[in-house]
């Protein structure tokens, strides 16, 4: 270790060191702080796009680049990193690199395998549309990540904020990036720490503020910004000592280290001690700057995942309800299977003799709106009586039908009544329990025959896709809540499997794709008593049944943005095509998963891998109903534009940004290579831009006469010329090496010439195609 510094330390400089250690530890600690106030938020992503942008930074301040071209070419790194990061673009990236190196194999497989040219026309040709394909995807899948912020600041700016994970980590990566570039900047080339790192301290102190965090945290990153601009100063300080020639002693740093340290631990313990620091105080000042009412900051951070801190509840005010149903459904050892039926089921669209059933229906007894980490509970409830064939829920809701059953329980169903879909009636006595006007926990009855009428879905793919996400407020505070307690790689799964799924429908199952290729079994330990089970199946067991399936979807989809909820009850059962029944037993004991869909209600999903995922038609209209129907208005923002035309959008606006970036990077390259290499490149180049206006080239020319030639073509730019001929022979031959100004001038004066020659040569183009315009038609 004491080798490899002594190695390192010569070449980076020991205040160099230092000064980035302590600028990457404040933007650390604003990293951590708002990860501990935010509610999704990837620590991983953050943290390397604040190093990543400290330090470019840093390095782009130590040359001579100016400060425009430098924020044109930070916020350009910044979003294509950011895009890459949070849209998990590598494989479309690498995609297009294996087409491109695939294609030039293959031509010149198809070139040189065969000498004679009649092979060019009878062999096999190359496959050209492997990097039109790649680019056709790493488009499309740019073009979603831009549409989803699109609709994210759209749904902001009409006060229907609605939280996207994906949206919400390019807010915050971006915002991370440009505090960080900032901060180095002004750090390393102008010496003002605290210029530089104040953006960093106010979004760390609003967002403390806001969510009433305690600000701990705050305290260390001033001590990191006070060390920082003791050893700023000092460094500037000396270096004025040099340039004056003051005798000083170089050991003096190290007593300046101790003393600074020994200060600023003592500034950060007082304001730790004395109550008249008040980080909200400071967040008022920022507040007060902003001028932003109330109302829209609360909507711009509920959007971002901030989310203020309740203070806390005497737990004699809390008031526990029992209503005689289950309440918890832990998730643990598996079900026990039984051969025993538990009931049989009839419905109104079966016929007897027909070998299969128009359709399957899963029979739900409950529905769980609250992850604990180790299983499932539901909210409180309220229960109410209902008699026997009164309504429970409207019948005439569009989108759904009626479904009649007549079920017969022969087993033990725990007192609940099992139904497909949401019932609208019972012809028996029966108790509903309620945990709002609109949601529904389970019906409970002691009959064991009944008949039921229910309302189950009937959606296509092309109407889910063009739900949108305005969710009800009832479903946005329940059904996207997950517990503090989740590990953040569950979250970063969930936003990496659905970044580049552009419609709610599609991230649903993108979620259930991925975890029905989990292996299904039922010999699975149990998850340790201190660990969350959903992060226990995904990372570490990667197989099991049906609770853990749907545990996992149910869990994944909050964290992608998606309101989902989990369903206990049983599968179809075997369906007994002589009596037109469905016969249920104990091993049909099933729970899955059901993500809310504006417009549409709630809508099921199968992510067990053993069982076949629900078919849905491609497309299909809403049901007439006899009764007043009512059919919903096409819900804001459903609609999208096809991917090949985001595909071609992306590409026009990524163009310009490529060939500007180009550009600025081969202006930073010449800016920095030696002198006489500059001036030798940018020679050659002219002699090239010759060839395409027609100077001829002869090859005793001088460089000289091809420079006068070149002029009398071009008089517009003669005197640019003029100055990179001139350097070029005074820099070959002549006895010493020209002025460094003198390079520099022809450096920066070379982005206009090439502009005029382009110029020069598109006017070249269009006189030769005007004789052709003249000629007369033949007759």
């Amino acid at each position: 270790m004491k080798r490899a510094l002594s190695r390192i330390l010569p070449k980076i400089g020991l205040w160099t060191l230092l000064q980035v250690t302590l600028l990457l530890a404040a933007l650390s600690c604003v990293v951590f702080g708002l990860a501990g106030v935010t509610r999704d938020l990837d620590v991983g992503l953050l943290l390397s796009m604040a190093a990543m942008g400290a330090l470019l930074s840093w390095l782009a301040a130590r040359t001579r680049l100016r400060a425009p071209l430098a924020a044109l070419l930070a916020l350009l790194w910044g979003v294509a990193f950011l895009l890459v990061r949070v849209g998990r673009l590598e494989g479309d990236l690498f995609a297009v690199w294996r087409g491109a190196a695939m294609t030039v194999w293959q031509v010149a497989r198809w070139a040189f395998a065969d000498p004679r040219p009649a092979h060019l026309f009878s062999g096999p040709l190359p496959d050209w549309r492997l990097v039109p394909l790649a680019l056709t995807q790493l488009t499309t899948d740019v073009a979603t990540l831009v549409g989803r912020a699109s609709d994210w600041l759209q749904a902001l700016r009409v006060g229907q904020p609605a939280f996207d994970p994906a949206a919400a980590a390019l807010v915050w990566g971006m915002a991370l990036w440009l505090v960080s570039v900032w901060a180095a900047w002004l750090v390393r080339r102008y010496r003002q720490p605290i210029l530089g790192l104040l953006p960093a301290g106010a979004l760390l102190t609003y967002n403390l503020y806001y969510t009433g965090a305690r600000p701990y945290i705050l305290l260390l990153f001033l001590g990191a910004a006070l060390l920082l601009t003791a050893l700023s100063l000092h460094e500037a300080r000396e270096q004025r000592w040099l340039l004056g020639r003051v005798d000083f002693s170089p050991d003096i740093w190290k007593s300046l280290i101790e003393t600074v340290t020994l200060i600023t631990a003592g500034l950060v313990l007082i304001a730790l001690l004395v109550p008249a620091f008040s980080v909200r105080d400071v967040a008022r000042f920022f507040q007060q700057l902003g001028g932003t009412e109330r109302s829209d900051r609360e909507l711009v951070a509920k959007s971002l995942g901030l989310e203020p801190r309740p203070p806390t509840v005497d737990p004699a005010f809390v008031r526990a309800g029992t209503t005689g149903l289950p309440r918890g459904y832990l998730v643990g050892s598996p079900p026990e299977l039984l051969r025993q039926v538990v009931m049989v089921v009839r419905t109104d669209d079966m016929r007897p003799n027909v070998a299969e059933p128009p359709l399957e229906h899963y029979w739900r007894t409950h529905t769980y709106d609250r992850y604990t980490g180790s299983g499932w509970a539901t909210s409180e409830t309220t229960v109410l009586e209902y008699p026997a064939g009164q309504t429970i829920i409207s019948p005439t809701l569009p989108y759904y039908r009626l479904l009649e059953q007549e079920v017969q329980l022969l087993g033990e169903t725990g007192g609940l009544l099992p139904l497909a879909g949401e019932p609208v009636w019972v012809d028996q006595d029966v108790r509903v329990a309620w945990r709002s006007v609109e949601d529904l926990f389970a019906v409970s009855s002691e009959e064991r025959l009944y008949r039921a009428q229910s309302l189950v879905p009937l959606v296509s793919q092309a109407e889910l896709r063009a739900a949108g996400s305005d969710y009800p407020a009832w479903v946005r505070a329940r059904y996207l809540e997950l517990p503090e307690t989740l590990p953040e790689r569950v979250r970063t799964l969930a936003r990496d499997l659905t970044a580049t799924a552009p419609t709610p429908y599609e991230r649903a199952l993108a979620i259930e794709g991925y975890l029905r290729a989990f292996p299904y079994s039922l010999d699975v330990p149990q998850p340790p008593p201190d660990r969350d089970v959903a992060d226990f199946f995904l990372f570490d067991l990667r197989r099991g049944y049906c609770d853990y399936y749907a545990t996992a979807m149910v869990v994944l989809a909050r964290a992608a943005g998606l309101p989902a909820r989990l369903v206990v009850g049983y599968a179809s059962g075997t369906y007994e095509a002589d009596e037109a029944r469905f016969v249920v037993v104990g091993a049909n004991a099933h729970a899955w998963a059901e993500v809310y869909f504006p417009g549409y209600g709630w809508i099921e999903f199968e992510p067990t891998g053993n069982r076949p995922p629900f078919e849905r038609p491609q497309a299909l209209g809403p049901l007439e109903w006899p009764e007043a129907p009512v059919t919903p208005a096409p819900p804001a923002g459903g609609r999208r534009t096809s991917g090949w035309c985001w595909g071609a959008l992306a590409v026009l606006a990524a163009l310009p940004l490529a060939v500007g970036g180009w550009l600025a990077v081969d202006g930073l390259r010449l800016r920095l290579l030696p002198p006489l290499t500059a001036v030798t490149i940018l020679y050659r180049r002219l002699r090239r831009w010759g060839r395409r206006l027609g100077v001829a080239m002869r090859a005793g020319d001088t460089a000289c006469e091809f420079g006068a030639e070149l002029s009398d073509q071009t008089a517009d730019v003669s005197e640019d010329i003029g100055s990179l001929v001139g350097l070029y022979v005074a820099a070959h031959y002549g006895p010493t090496l020209p002025a460094r100004e003198r390079f520099r001038g022809v450096v920066r004066g070379w982005g206009r010439l090439r502009w005029r020659l382009g110029l020069a040569l598109l006017r070249c183009w269009l006189a030769r195609l005007e004789p052709r315009r003249r000629l007369p038609y033949p007759r």
